[in-house]
């Protein structure tokens, strides 16, 4: 039995989408069937659209079924689509509330900003720039995995250049549940880090049938990195990782600080418990130059 994990790195300084697409291409050897079964999760729809020009730039526009693609990242992207991948149980969905507009939780932020004392009773074009600065501040904790009632303990940076004060907050995390759960909604961020536990759990219970691949992520939301460990466990998943620095010393890689730009990945491969040693690099990818071999259509 193979126990090897299926964690693979495409180097820094290679055409990242290219070269996934150069070894899904070969993996699938022509097999139009094999290669339209395939999932891949991705982080973004831009790195969606820049996937698959490459599947049509590396056989030449040649007419072909392509994989589900799919991102993973983006809060604010075509739910319906990301839906229909996910192919999620209509009882988990129905247990998820849906997401609030943007605009509507704009609103009702700057109505709370107004009716605070606390802030002066700012006039409402003023009070909507502020929840506009809170709104993305209430993503950044949804993203970062933690709770609302956590925004008391969080100082504003330069971005919310605004005289908000700890009092404030402290009364936000208290209302703003309230008047999600009185419009019956939640957060966009809230909503994805659910959809993609409930896919992690439906999948730790029922694998899908069929390769499902996950690359370009780095893992940094807590959700979606639980979500790559499921995956990784499939008896057809893969992890692809972008630009791991598979040359850096380990005394190095072990004390690297948490702002270093390899962190991130560090951290990710901690979670997925997969030692640097054992990432192998993606197939399309040579040993001795990491340059990627060239695909050519049949």
């Amino acid at each position: 039995m193979n126990t090897q994990p299926p964690v693979y790195n495409i180097p820094a300084g290679l055409p990242f989408a290219d070269t996934l697409a150069a070894g899904i291409l070969t993996e699938t050897a022509g097999d139009p069937l094999k290669l339209a079964q395939m999932r891949v999760f991705l982080p973004t729809r831009r790195a969606c659209r820049v996937l698959r020009e490459s599947f049509l730039r590396l056989t030449a526009g040649k007419p072909l079924l392509l994989p589900r693609m799919q991102p993973i990242g983006d809060i604010h992207d075509d739910e319906p689509a990301m839906l229909e991948s996910l192919r999620l149980d209509e009882d988990i969905l129905g247990a998820i509330a849906p997401a609030m507009p943007p605009l509507q939780r704009q609103i009702l932020l700057a109505r709370t900003i107004m009716a605070a004392p606390e802030l002066g009773a700012p006039e409402p074009e003023q009070a909507m720039g502020l929840a506009a600065a809170l709104a993305r501040l209430l993503d950044q904790v949804h993203t970062e995995g933690k709770d609302i009632a956590s925004l008391q303990h969080i100082v504003p940076g330069d971005e919310i250049h605004w005289q908000v004060t700890v009092k404030f907050l402290r009364v936000l995390s208290e209302t703003w549940p309230t008047i999600l759960a009185a419009e019956g909604m939640i957060d966009a961020a809230d909503r994805r880090n659910r959809l993609m536990r409930a896919l992690a759990a439906t999948w730790r219970t029922n694998p899908p049938q069929g390769r499902v691949i996950v690359a370009g992520t780095t893992g940094s939301i807590p959700a979606t990195a639980d979500l790559l460990k499921v995956i990784a466990s499939l008896p057809q998943g893969a992890v692809v990782l972008p630009g791991l620095d598979q040359g850096m010393d380990g005394e190095s890689w072990d004390v690297l600080d948490d702002n270093h730009p390899q962190a991130t990945l560090r951290n990710l491969l901690q979670h997925l418990d997969v030692p640097r040693e054992a990432v192998k690099l993606w197939p399309a990818v040579t040993d001795d130059h990491h340059t990627p071999r060239r695909w050519l259509a049949a």
